[in-house]
């Protein structure tokens, strides 16, 4: 059975917005006192990870029927009849030694219990010194956020310039260009069918809301603010409308967040019991490098006597985040554990974005979460080679210890991003540098399907501000038909590459008529070699580059003096695909 436990707490339309004085200390969403399974569902695990024939035939002695496969961990979704108890099926299964766990398929749910003009009602933000670290980042765009829940509106107008875009995936033409079974999967996947589709558009409102603290679109004149103000927010929906989902699914999200290279995973959800299976996902998750930040839980529960998955789950990248009030307290529905939930943000009536193009606060864990997850991607933008780890325990080490949170937290302190994020001294003063333009193609160069990535490769001595420039124009190659095609700038050979922020849209029509190409990023990039690549998506349609140039320019942190362009090449003929030989010029900046 599915439940649901929403409270309305409050709407913002048009700028708008009331809130109900007796829901100011309550959290939106909460799971249920004792953990639901699926019945007829369990999650397996062979012994060795590898089915034996003891182990098959003890499945078909139960009916049991693999539906599913998580190759990652070595684990199956196995379907059993619905009056046979899961305890039951599970004790068979383990009791011949070929199985070496047999859970149940927990429901997982939803935890809800700068010029933007409705910055000043976001009071969480000074709380957690977000402004003084503002000044001195606020964009992680080479950073991907993983929002583990009810999906993200795509069309909310102060997020759809920060939605992650798979650089592998051609837009609309039901096709699964990127091999990673998901069908036009362009902003993220949908986990809730049985078939996951392209599609993680929020249908309830728990995961938009979730996406703005991390990410909405910040300085815009517009909306809301976010914990940082340029990023890429991966929609990895698993949970309903209802804000109801399941371990397996969860398991399914986890899977491609790791599979499409994310940073962080934003878990705002819980509710389960202990699974094996969803804790050997999250360790796979920190074996590719990836924190996972939890909700602590809106019960006023101690963790520490009743565990609360996934925020219990002893693996090192688990970040478990409490919340607290405009008074420095903790929310009094907040969970809290003096070993278990390691620190404080703020998540009571906390402003940010709904599903269509609306605003609204909500209170609960869920909203604390995201907080600490648009903090860590803040660090890993200014620290791109720290490890999860890494940003963990900067973020625990730089808390504002409270007295209210003495004995409720393994830090007993609040986010404080301000201290997190330390001035960049990388970026030293100094003389302004000469910038470079790189690899000038002439007219005649062809782009196809398969042959439609250039590259540039260079060097930076130290920590510098690069901005990277693909222009020229194009036309079809025949006379005849018309295609829409995509072009952006991406930092790793296809498939594995990571969107830049860079994506652009141009459709060519007849021969002859050259269309214009532009595309470029900024970012700070710090000492050490690097390889940039710019790449046209189209199907089934070939174009002819009149002329093209990819341009690096790389200036000191000062961003000071003028900017002189050197060493100009030029590669004629083709270029192969960057996943095999790419012809690039070495940069070197001295």
């Amino acid at each position: 059975m599915i439940r649901q436990y929403c409270l309305v707490v409050g709407i913002v339309v048009g700028g708008l917005w009331t809130v109900p004085m007796s829901a100011q200390q309550t959290a939106d969403f909460q799971a249920p006192a004792q953990p639901e399974c699926v019945p007829g569902e369990l999650l397996i695990k062979h012994r060795g990870g590898v089915a034996s024939v003891v182990g098959m035939n003890a499945l078909q002695q139960v009916g049991g029927q693999t539906v599913q496969r998580f190759d990652f961990i070595g684990v199956e979704l196995v379907r059993v009849s619905p009056d046979r108890t899961v305890t039951d099926v599970a004790n068979t299964l383990t009791a011949t030694g070929a199985i070496e766990y047999a859970e149940c398929n927990f429901r997982q749910f939803a935890l809800r219990s700068p010029n933007d003009p409705q910055y000043p009602q976001q009071w969480g933000f000074p709380k957690i010194g977000a402004p003084a670290a503002w000044d001195r980042l606020t964009d992680a765009r080479n950073v991907v956020v993983a929002v583990i829940d009810t999906g993200v509106s795509l069309n909310h107008p102060d997020l759809i310039s920060n939605l992650w875009r798979n650089p592998g995936e051609i837009p609309g033409n039901n096709i699964d260009d990127d091999g990673n079974g998901v069908v036009d999967d362009v902003f993220g996947a949908n986990f809730v069918p049985a078939v996951p589709t392209g599609n993680p558009d929020d249908d309830n409102r728990h995961g938009t809301h979730v996406a703005g603290t991390i990410g909405a679109v910040t300085n815009n004149g517009a909306g809301v603010a976010g914990t940082t103000w340029a990023t890429n927010i991966l929609a990895a929906k698993f949970l309903d409308a209802n804000g109801s989902g399941t371990t397996a699914n969860a398991i399914r999200a986890i899977n491609y967040a790791i599979r499409m290279k994310a940073d962080i995973m934003s878990n705002s959800w819980g509710g389960g019991g202990f699974s094996q299976a969803l804790l050997d996902a999250i360790k796979a998750a920190n074996q590719a490098g990836i924190l996972f930040v939890a909700a602590a839980g809106n019960a006023n529960s101690d963790n520490d006597a009743a565990p609360f998955y996934p925020c219990n789950y002893d693996s090192p990248n688990v970040l478990c985040v409490m919340a607290t009030d405009q008074n420095d307290n903790r929310a009094s529905f907040s969970n809290f554990g003096k070993k278990t939930v390691h620190l404080a943000a703020p998540g009571v009536s906390i402003l940010s974005t709904l599903p269509g193009g609306n605003y609204g606060l909500l209170s609960g864990t869920s909203m604390a979460t995201p907080h600490v997850s648009g903090a860590a991607a803040l660090l890993k933008g200014a620290h791109p080679t720290w490890t999860a780890s890494e940003l963990k325990q900067q973020l625990m080490a730089t808390v504002d210890r409270l007295p209210s949170l003495q004995g409720q937290s393994v830090t007993e302190g609040r986010l404080n991003l301000g201290r997190a994020l330390p001035p960049l001294t990388a970026c030293v003063q100094a003389p302004s540098e000469a910038a470079y333009e790189e690899v000038f193609f002439t007219a005649a160069k062809q782009f196809n399907t398969n042959d439609n990535v250039l590259g540039v490769s260079f060097t930076l001595p130290r920590k510098m501000y690069v901005t990277i420039v693909a222009n020229g124009s194009v036309q079809l190659a025949k006379a005849g038909g018309n295609g829409t095609f995509f072009t952006g700038l991406f930092s790793g050979p296809s498939p594995n590459v990571m969107y830049t922020g860079s994506l652009r849209r141009g459709t060519v029509t007849t021969q002859g008529n050259f269309v214009p190409l532009t595309t470029s990023f900024t970012q700070v990039l710090g000492p050490g070699n690097y390889t940039y690549y710019w790449k046209l998506w189209l199907s089934g349609f070939t174009v002819q580059l009149d002329s093209a140039n990819l341009t690096v320019h790389a200036v000191p942190c000062s961003m000071g003096g003028s900017i002189q362009a050197v060493g100009a090449g030029s590669l004629d003929g083709p270029i192969p695909e960057p996943s095999t030989t790419t012809v690039t010029q070495e940069l070197q900046v001295k």
